[in-house]
């Protein structure tokens, strides 16, 4: 049974041929199947790139880490991109073990590689231009950033190019508040009030998109 004092949670979402798979709690063979269901969830469709984001796993087992394994093996095997955000240190000290950081494309967090931000991105505005949104063609596809990244940038999709926040996806809300997160922890490593307030805005955005 998993343990009570670290409840164990899935969850995943695909956009565009991502799928990102964020897991919570002890990861361990007694779960390994629920992780399995949630990859194979989307294999119906062609995925490009499979992000296992362990940032919140509290213990890792050598079955969890053979799944992992599992999927880089396929994902070679079938031409898509597999990416492990790496586990906090004491939950992941079977990947020290046994060396398997050595062979995972494992990041510290997925923007790093932009494991992410082929889908949306921010990109930075020249002085004056605002670009109307590709989809409605009315909003302005500008968000003003204050402190927490360089203001004013502007939201881009690689599919379509540039986007108002009306019109961002659930998706990609999550993406842009998990790049937000990221740079808030960065500019904060000591904490801030909005790390929280942000956090439990993107949990609501994940269970939405769950259901």
């Amino acid at each position: 049974m998993p343990c009570s004092a670290h409840p164990f949670s899935v969850k995943a979402h695909e956009y565009a041929g991502l799928v990102y798979v964020r897991i919570r709690g002890d990861f361990d063979r007694a779960v390994v199947d629920q992780v399995q269901f949630a990859v194979d969830g989307f294999s119906d469709g062609p995925v490009r790139r499979l992000v296992f984001d362990l940032s919140g796993v509290t213990f890792l087992d050598g079955k969890a880490l053979a799944a992992i394994l599992h999927s880089d093996h396929r994902g070679r095997r079938d031409g898509f991109d597999v990416v492990v955000v790496r586990p906090p240190a004491l939950a992941g000290r079977v990947f020290t073990l046994t060396r398997a950081a050595d062979q995972l494309n494992v990041v510290d967090h997925p923007w790093e590689l932009n494991a992410l931000a082929d889908t949306i991105r921010f990109a930075g505005l020249a002085s004056g231009a605002i670009p109307d949104c590709v989809r409605c063609r009315i909003g302005p596809a500008a968000w003003e950033g204050g402190d927490i990244v360089e203001s004013p940038v502007m939201l881009v999709s690689a599919q379509e190019g540039p986007i108002c926040r009306g019109c961002a996806t659930r998706p990609e809300q999550i993406e842009l508040g998990e790049a937000l997160l990221w740079h808030l922890r960065r500019a904060h490593p000591h904490g801030d009030p909005r790390i929280g307030e942000l956090e439990g805005a993107l949990a609501e955005l994940r269970d939405a998109e769950a259901t």
